[in-house]
């Protein structure tokens, strides 16, 4: 099976995964992962693979996975990480966008995969995701607004920033419900001190001041 379509590309990972112990490994897979595959498996997702802590899916719709992104979302935000064993709790970066895929039949699996320059640009944007928000191209924006009649979704502006490991800047926006608080500038100056520690980019406009003031409401 190979097949070049519009699909919709999830990527997703979890922080602190790397300085876990052997026992906490074993409770993040049945605690996190195990709760994060049940809540998957109701988008029916194209493709599904996981490696780690990170997440990587392919829905034939941008509204099967804005949904799916918020549910696991809700999931990561809503549970007492600590009580369940997980030290420091857990929190995820989302990354969406719509475009074409190859799809094929993976020989080592037997299962679908999906290659090409958008998975790869998809991939590049999740490192620059804020922890538990979803970050989405123009393209997936696009794409989810032709099903968004009944308002079921809500955008903030976070502006054009370069995406990790070098790729060209990118038009970015923050999908929300819209009865959630929008995201603000003092967000994105919080988020900018921690990315400098980092040395990741900053999510503002290119050009404007490090006050990452050009947040704003759709």
């Amino acid at each position: 099976m190979t097949k070049q379509i519009q699909v919709a590309i999830l990527f997703a990972d979890a922080s602190g995964f790397s300085s876990l112990t052997p026992s906490q490994l074993n409770t993040f897979a049945s605690q996190v992962m195990g709760p994060l595959a049940d809540i998957v498996k109701r988008y029916s997702p194209q493709v599904q693979n996981t490696w780690g802590d990170a997440l990587f899916l392919i829905f034939n719709t941008a509204k099967e996975a804005a949904e799916c992104a918020l549910s696991l979302r809700d999931k990561i935000q809503d549970t007492d990480w600590e009580d369940l064993g997980i030290p420091g709790g857990v929190q995820m970066r989302f990354a969406l966008h719509n475009a074409h895929a190859t799809i094929v039949t993976d020989p080592f699996t037997n299962r679908p995969n999906a290659y090409g320059e958008h998975i790869n640009r998809t991939a590049r944007l999740e490192p620059v995701a804020m922890a538990n928000e979803i970050f989405a191209t123009s393209e997936f924006k696009v794409a989810l607004d032709a099903f968004n009649q009944q308002r079921l979704f809500a955008w903030d502006s976070v502006g054009t920033i370069p995406l990790a490991k070098g790729w060209p800047a990118a038009e970015v926006y923050r999908l929300r419900r819209p009865k959630e608080q929008p995201l603000t500038p003092d967000n994105l100056k919080t988020q900018a001190s921690v990315r400098r520690l980092l040395n990741l980019p900053c999510p503002m406009h290119i050009g404007r001041s490090a006050s990452c003031s050009t947040i704003g409401s759709i």
